[in-house]
């Protein structure tokens, strides 16, 4: 037999002199494909253990702009909270989401969409535990000094709390 590598050695053309027969050895697939990184794991997610999460939904204080709820709850309301103690001790992320009405009104234009809310705003709150993250709002300084300002701008009585626990897929 004799063989010859064809089509960059993909292919082996065989040739058996005596009886003239040609037979084409095809690789196999293995060999054709490249190598591939290992599949993800197909294990179940789970929940993260080490930090958990509060959402609160905001709604601002009757009588203020959205602006005015804004530009209090970004700048003194948060030095504010961002001083105490117990956050410095217990909070491992504190972040504002303030809507955005422009965009707000876009999507109630597309026809067939899904409804907007009404919140004015969204605090999350990233810690190790809910009971780190208690702490901070059962604090004496925190009924003294943030309590009081949060009355300046936000309805209280509107306002939820969401506990969430964190499962990251991606």
């Amino acid at each position: 037999m004799v063989s010859i590598p064809v089509l960059a050695d993909k292919y082996t053309l065989s040739f058996y002199p005596a009886s003239s027969t040609q037979v084409y050895k095809k690789p196999s697939l293995k060999d054709s494909l490249p190598t591939l990184p290992p599949p993800m794991s197909a294990s179940t997610p789970t929940f993260a253990k080490d930090r958990v999460r509060l959402i609160f939904f905001l709604k601002r204080k009757e009588g203020l702009t959205k602006e005015q709820f804004s530009r209090h709850w970004l700048d003194p309301h948060a030095k504010l909270f961002m001083s105490l103690e117990s956050v410095k001790a217990n909070v491992t992320k504190y972040e504002q989401l303030h809507t955005n009405d422009v965009y707000t009104e876009a999507i109630k234009a597309i026809q067939g969409s899904i409804p907007t809310s009404d919140w004015d705003g969204i605090v999350h709150l990233e810690g190790e535990s809910y009971e780190k993250l208690f702490a901070v709002f059962q604090s004496e300084e925190y009924a003294k000094i943030v309590t009081p300002d949060e009355e300046k701008f936000i309805d209280r009585a509107k306002c939820q709390i969401l506990p969430l626990d964190l499962a990251s897929l991606i």
